[in-house]
């Protein structure tokens, strides 16, 4: 009886990564392939986050801030005008690293959606988001928030207390 050869399966297109969540690898991404990416230096990372969200959380490093609302318009920049404006290479249309992300997974799950209408239909996101990262690396989630009163306060003690009394 001759013997059939059964075709190998096609490579899984989702994964379940260590928190035990499924992962759709066409348009998501988890925290191992987001630090593979960074130390290849092969990403262009997109956080999407408004600048306020910024000011009080911070950022991952070397992502470029393009709020959710501007994405679109960023986007289909020229890749000329998108170097004045970013002082970065514009991603090409097909680059598969091209990654946003936000606090958690909705505005950048927003942001594929935006890019791959756009053309970039390669684009994934960070699903972890910055709480992810803050988890995975022992960053805290939210900046330590400068106590502008007692700095002035010192300042006026410090500089005029000869003055006082």
């Amino acid at each position: 009886m001759p013997t059939t050869h059964m075709p190998a399966p096609a490579p899984s297109l989702t994964h379940t990564n260590t928190s035990g969540r499924t992962i759709n690898r066409r348009t998501e991404l988890d925290y191992e392939e987001l630090r593979a990416l960074q130390v290849a230096g092969d990403i262009a990372l997109i956080d999407v986050r408004d600048s306020q969200e910024l000011q009080n959380y911070g950022d991952i490093p070397g992502s470029l801030n393009i709020p959710l609302g501007k994405i679109k318009d960023a986007l289909q920049l020229s890749k000329d005008e998108w170097e004045k404006e970013f002082h970065r290479q514009k991603p090409d249309i097909g680059y598969r690293n091209l990654v946003f992300y936000a606090r958690g997974p909705n505005a950048s799950s927003a942001a594929v959606e935006i890019a791959h209408r756009l053309g970039f239909k390669r684009s994934r996101h960070y699903i972890g988001g910055w709480e992810d990262y803050c988890r995975q690396t022992g960053r805290p989630l939210k900046k330590l928030q400068d106590d502008g009163f007692r700095a002035r306060s010192n300042y006026y003690t410090t500089n005029f207390n000869q003055y006082l009394f």
